[in-house]
């Protein structure tokens, strides 16, 4: 699987005051792709969920 290529496509809306103003999507191009690796991936997780919390905390 290394080097292999993919494709994401990411949806997303926009509110303001809770009303929706707007939508879109983004399509990410992917290389270098390598196998599933659990251990890596929830670090990953554990880190992005850590920098939530902080966001949140500070709205």
């Amino acid at each position: 699987m290394t080097g292999k290529r993919g494709e994401a496509r990411l949806g997303f809306r926009l509110t303001a005051a809770g009303e929706p103003v707007g939508q879109g999507a983004k399509t990410l191009i992917l290389s270098g792709l390598r196998a599933y690796e659990p251990e890596a991936l929830q670090g990953l997780v554990e880190r992005y969920a850590g920098w939530k919390a902080a966001y949140l905390a500070g709205i």
